[in-house]
């Protein structure tokens, strides 16, 4: 359905109808509760790991012990690894692929988890979960993780001016204290589009001799879904297919 309005509204086909090979994965929960309607967790729980769990589960399984993520694997091959998303960073989608935890909520903890994970390029929302309270954060450890990651080799960008100029092998990204803007409301001049930003992750992952992994994610589409917002789902389908493109 996203897709066939992205269809709709840019007059012709997607970027994504061009690709020779299409996959398929199944996303349902290892749910009592909810047997029938999955969530971003365990979806993406379920395209990390391979691993069907209970909704609201970060790469736990229904036990709520760890399971090895894509990401993991590929760091252990020596590949560089990356996460882009118009969400927060520490959102369930991202996090099933760099963190492990029993509730898709406890985002400062989960925030934690993708620093000690070591991932190479970090880019999207949430700085709120980096910073204490003292600093507009809602840390309440007094913890302020994007110093922590300084000391951890990270460069830290916050604006797409930043974006546009950063080098090196480890980045931390956080552009807004929540989620990104939705593509119909971002200002073009502050903050960087889906694309860029996985333009500028591809640029900095694919230094790595090894090979790299990247996710990226228009996670902005289920939310303006939710709100049954169809110009804002439109805007951000297409915005989406530019960084597939």
């Amino acid at each position: 359905g996203h897709m066939t309005l992205g269809r709709i509204v840019k007059g012709g086909a997607l970027t994504m109808d061009s690709f020779t090979y299409n996959g398929t994965v199944s996303t349902y929960p290892n749910d009592p509760v909810e047997k029938w309607v999955t969530d971003s967790a365990a979806a993406a729980t379920a395209i990390a790991t391979g691993v069907k769990t209970y909704n609201a589960a970060i790469s736990v399984d229904v036990n709520k012990q760890p399971v090895k993520t894509i990401l993991e694997t590929a760091q252990e091959k020596g590949k560089a690894t990356g996460l882009v998303t118009t969400t927060r960073i520490t959102h369930a989608t991202p996090a099933a692929f760099a963190a492990h935890n029993a509730d898709r909520d406890a985002e400062n903890e989960i925030a934690v988890d993708m620093l000690n994970h070591k991932v190479n390029v970090l880019f999207g929302g949430g700085k709120r979960h980096f910073l204490p309270k003292d600093l507009g954060g809602r840390r309440e450890d007094g913890k302020n993780l994007i110093e922590e990651a300084k000391k951890m080799g990270y460069k830290f960008i916050e604006t797409k001016e930043d974006l546009q100029k950063v080098s090196g092998d480890k980045v931390l990204g956080l552009f807004k204290s929540g989620h990104l803007s939705y593509e119909i409301d971002r200002d073009p001049a502050k903050e960087p589009s889906l694309a860029e930003m996985t333009k500028k992750a591809i640029e900095l992952l694919s230094q790595d001799k090894d090979g790299f992994f990247l996710l990226v994610e228009g996670g902005r589409i289920d939310h303006a879904s939710h709100g049954h917002d169809t110009a804002t789902v439109a805007e951000d389908v297409l915005a989406f297919d530019e960084a597939v493109k």
